[in-house]
């Protein structure tokens, strides 16, 4: 419950910063992220008509209607391309080189000092820091994100993973 309270809010605040800076196709990427995130933890297209046409009588309920229509106009794209974003929710598996998945396995197992250590090895064998930063910590951030995403890990991981880089570029 609580994952979908936050979902419902961020994608609320995602529709004031849309509507308030006229940020359309940013809606588009942020509804597409979403279908994939809640579709890996078992949300079916019912579930998101369901929520759009909530979203749609919210703001046609609360908003005159000379302003309504325009603003449900966004929403209402969204739900007339719903099967499009449920086809498209299937997230890629990330290919990683054998530097980027030791990395990531370090990560996970939630080893701090031999992350950092793995990363201090890298810069003796001549990697420049900000280099490491492109080419493994980042990387390896962003297939942390699509395990989570992909509901293959939960957010302890994830945050865990985060704090371990932000120790380690600190």
């Amino acid at each position: 419950m609580d994952m979908l309270r936050n979902s419902h809010k961020n994608f609320g605040d995602t529709l004031l910063a849309v509507y308030r800076f006229h940020i359309y196709d940013a809606l588009v990427d942020e509804f597409a992220w979403l279908v994939s995130t809640l579709h890996y933890r078992g949300f079916d297209q019912k579930y998101f008509e369901k929520m759009l046409d909530a979203w749609i009588m919210a703001i046609h309920g609360t908003i005159e209607p000379s302003f309504s229509n325009q603003l449900a106009q966004p929403l209402s794209f969204l739900q007339q391309n719903l099967q499009t974003f449920l086809q498209q929710a299937e997230l890629p598996a990330e290919i990683l080189d054998q530097a980027q998945k030791e990395f990531v396995n370090l990560l996970l197992e939630k080893r701090r000092r031999d992350s950092a250590e793995f990363i201090m090895s890298q810069v003796e064998k001549g990697s420049r820091p900000d280099d490491l930063c492109n080419t493994i910590i980042i990387p390896a951030l962003k297939q942390i994100g699509l395990l989570w995403q992909k509901n293959e890990i939960n957010v302890t991981d994830e945050h865990a993973a985060t704090e371990i880089c932000r120790y380690i570029i600190f």
